[in-house]
């Protein structure tokens, strides 16, 4: 499934994040990368990008981790 142009954003932005640090990024570090002004905005798309299948819920401050075939 194609993701939409922000979608792809917020994908790219987690996995280059995740490279650097080691670690899934918080929505608001997603949001600052990003450029965009809110968490919400954000968190909207994690949750479209998790019913995709790009992302895997998991509980904790960063409730999502990038899923095994998109690393």
């Amino acid at each position: 499934v194609m993701l939409t142009r922000r979608q792809q954003q917020i994908m790219d932005i987690i996995q280059s994040l995740y490279a650097r640090n080691g670690y899934t990024p918080t929505l608001d570090e997603i949001a600052s990368a990003g450029g965009i002004s809110t968490r919400s905005t954000v968190h909207q798309h994690v949750q479209a990008l998790i019913r995709e299948g790009r992302l895997q819920a998991t509980s904790g401050k960063r409730a999502y981790q990038i899923g095994r075939a998109h690393v």
